[in-house]
């Protein structure tokens, strides 16, 4: 796998990174860099669930102000996991967004306060239980690691921030 690079200049998560988790003799090392401005604050983050399309399921949403409500039933997850939200008839809908847990079966997301205030028919959700990296969490300065056991994605996750960027790199190695 060549290197891959992704780059945050605000407060927030990059993409997700797919790792090939079935290699055999697998390892992924990855650093991150900041400019030389850089004020923030960084983790690298993780998750075990499947961010291909196959893991889409069906969700109903309702919105109110800039509270947006998931409905999805069983959905196993904890306030601060992520969700992915697609075709939801609205773009003030749509998107990655960090969810509080209401019950088991609800969740809510801040969302912008324009668009339907219903979620359309088609309404898909991907979800992923996010772990920190053991070492590499809420960091200041340059940092590297690796991953010895396979997690499905990597991403970086800026908490706080004032100015600059930080950049990761991840590099999976080949198995034999």
């Amino acid at each position: 796998m060549r290197p891959i690079y992704v780059t945050l200049g605000a407060a927030g998560n990059t993409a997700w990174i797919p790792v090939n988790y079935l290699q055999g003799a697998f390892t992924v090392g990855f650093g991150v860099t900041l400019s030389s401005d850089a004020s923030l604050t960084y983790s690298v983050q993780h998750t075990f669930d499947d961010t291909s399309d196959d893991a889409l399921r069906g969700v109903t949403i309702s919105r109110t102000t800039t509270t947006a409500t998931v409905t999805d039933t069983n959905h196993g997850l904890n306030t601060g996991d992520s969700v992915m939200i697609f075709n939801s008839g609205s773009t003030a809908l749509d998107g990655t967004f960090t969810i509080t847990v209401t019950d088991a079966n609800t969740y809510t997301y801040t969302c912008a306060n324009s668009g339907a205030a219903t979620g359309g028919t088609s309404t898909k959700v991907k979800s992923f239980r996010i772990f920190g990296h053991e070492t590499v969490v809420l960091q200041t300065t340059r940092q590297d690691g690796n991953y010895s056991a396979p997690p499905r994605a990597v991403r970086l996750n800026i908490s706080t921030y004032a100015a600059g960027k930080a950049t990761l790199a991840l590099l999976q190695g080949f198995g034999r």
